[in-house]
């Protein structure tokens, strides 16, 4: 099963400690945000559209999804 990690630090946190499969990016994130995770998914919307992907009810700009584990 996936999760979503949601936030800036927490994303290249989870990152660097090789947590993550991927790592999506809204379009409009900011240019911080895009130069930290130049590797990243491109999220095909801005970051209202990448919130409610995820189950937010707010904009998110970066999302990690962590490697699926077996339950």
């Amino acid at each position: 099963m996936e999760k979503f990690i949601i936030g800036f630090k927490e994303v290249k946190k989870a990152l660097k400690n090789g947590l993550l499969e991927r790592v999506l990016v809204a379009d409009n994130a900011p240019s911080f945000i895009k130069n930290e995770f130049k590797d990243a998914e491109k999220f095909k919307g801005d970051s209202i559209k990448l919130g409610t992907y995820v189950g937010k009810p707010f904009p998110v700009a970066v999302v990690g999804v962590t490697k699926k584990v077996m339950e």
